[in-house]
């Protein structure tokens, strides 16, 4: 019998969780992360390890949908819109995510998203739907933009971030605001 991957809408529209197939017994779990016949339009597929209080961006761009997972370890995701057309623009999720999670998270092209490794050790995999994009053709964000008002649960007073995080604008800096 084949499994269907069930998907649940979260509160922003065109984010939602993919609930995963599983077999479990005393050996362990078996999961189905990706099934091409369901979900066909992913062509790349990269690994981001982390450790602990390690928060990479707020970074998205224009082709790419993406399909987020937790591999081991536990994170701090956030997804925001930033899609000044849509009625949801600069409209934020956040979820914790573990390796324990038996879901994975569609983000769509025009969308913002970070994580904050909560653990010694985090490896984020994603897919993406398109070819990579360089980082200066991406759109970025800050990670503690004050108009975002994310609620980063940070372990140290400030997180490991790179260059390119400590450099981004914010919203008011780009003239991005929210009416």
């Amino acid at each position: 019998m084949k499994m269907v991957f069930k998907k649940e809408a979260l509160s922003l529209k065109g984010v939602y969780k993919i609930h995963l197939e599983n077999f479990s017994d005393e050996r362990g779990v078996i999961v189905n992360l990706f099934d091409v016949e369901q979900l066909p339009n992913f062509k790349v597929e990269k690994l981001s390890k982390s450790k602990k209080n390690v928060l990479r961006g707020m970074h998205g761009d224009s082709i790419n949908d993406k399909l987020i997972y937790c591999l081991k370890g536990k994170m701090h995701l956030v997804v925001v819109n930033y899609d000044a057309k849509s009625d949801q623009f600069l409209e934020k999720i956040e979820i914790d995510i573990n390796e324990d999670s038996n879901f994975a998270v569609f983000v769509p092209r025009n969308f913002l998203n970070g994580h904050y490794c909560l653990t010694d050790d985090c490896l984020f995999y994603y897919k993406w739907s398109e070819s990579y994009v360089e980082p200066e053709k991406q759109f970025s964000v800050r990670w503690n933009d004050e108009q975002l008002k994310i609620d980063w649960p940070l372990l140290e007073s400030e997180p490991v971030i790179s260059e390119r995080d400590r450099d981004s604008k914010t919203l008011r800096e780009k003239k991005t605001l929210k009416f």
